[in-house]
């Protein structure tokens, strides 16, 4: 049996409606619609635009560059060493300029990258404070290898070690305060073992810096007087040698720091006794220390 064919006959009517709905008039109308409702989303666009350059001339006259909203007291904690000159001038940032300028976490990293800082955060505090807190490293020493060209007591080539083994790059505004400390003096390294930001790991060095950390505890608790330390050089894998300010050299031990540091003050209270001064001594054996003193008045 046939299928009925299903075909359906476009009516001269119908025909004639499509035509009227695709024709040019309805399209052009069509289109100014469109354009109509893109003119008006542009105008409120436009006026978001200007309320925002408003608000912005607003803030810059009323706030912005209000002179009380200015930086006018920079904070920093009670005895800090770092004067608050060089903190503005690692920043790159003056005195009187708009508080609200300031990035305090761009701050925060340009003052952490200064060889003395070890931490810093920095905060504002309107209308004009800015507040920075810095956690200081605390130098021990100097450290010297000549055979990579670092030099003690130079401000440019010479590097410092902190109380947490951190060695760091000594910056010339501060260059006069730790002139005076004692250089760790190291045989010949190689260079990966030495540098800014590393750790001290070279055994006999971190012996000798053992031995200054000791006595400055010692000098600082009240516990014994010492002469201030100029040197200490790693001499060999079992001794460190001493140099004084007052020229007297002094051997010690890579261990048994404390006991060496007392039998030290001993001497020295002998020596007073008898209007001696000390040349040298070698203070590795516990009994019969050898012991080089003489007359003060000689030369």
């Amino acid at each position: 049996m046939a299928k009925k064919r299903n075909t359906k006959i476009q009516t001269r009517s119908e025909f004639l409606h499509q035509v009227s709905v695709s024709s040019p008039r309805i399209m052009y109308f069509d289109a100014l619609k469109i354009g109509a409702r893109l003119l008006k989303l542009l105008s409120i666009l436009g006026l978001f635009v200007a309320l925002a350059y408003g608000c912005k001339l607003l803030w810059n006259h009323f706030v912005r560059n209000n002179a009380e909203f200015h930086l006018t007291q920079l904070e920093l904690p009670e005895g800090c060493q770092i004067s608050g000159i060089r903190v503005l001038e690692a920043c790159e940032i003056e005195m009187n300029s708009s508080i609200f300028s300031i990035d305090t976490d761009a701050l925060e990293q340009k003052l952490t990258a200064m060889p003395e800082v070890k931490s810093a955060e920095v905060f504002v505090r309107l209308p004009g404070t800015l507040k920075v807190d810095l956690i200081e490293r605390v130098p021990v020493a100097w450290i010297e290898c000549k055979s990579l060209g670092v030099i003690g007591r130079d401000a440019v080539r010479g590097l410092l070690v902190d109380q947490e083994k951190t060695l760091f790059s000594c910056d010339p505004a501060i260059f006069k305060r730790y002139e005076a400390f004692p250089i760790i003096k190291l045989p010949s390294l190689e260079r990966k073992e030495i540098g800014p930001g590393m750790q001290l790991i070279h055994k006999e060095g971190l012996r000798a810096y053992s031995l200054l950390k000791t006595s400055n505890d010692l000098v600082n608790n009240g516990l014994v007087n010492l002469p201030p330390f100029e040197s200490v050089q790693v001499r060999s894998e079992n001794s460190l040698e001493v140099r004084c300010y007052d020229n007297s050299s002094i051997i010690f031990g890579l261990y048994e720091h404390e006991r060496q540091l007392q039998d030290f003050v001993t001497i020295l209270e002998r020596a007073q006794e008898t209007d001696r001064r000390l040349m040298n001594a070698n203070l590795i054996p516990e009994r019969n220390i050898p012991v080089q003193m003489v007359p003060i008045n000689e030369s």
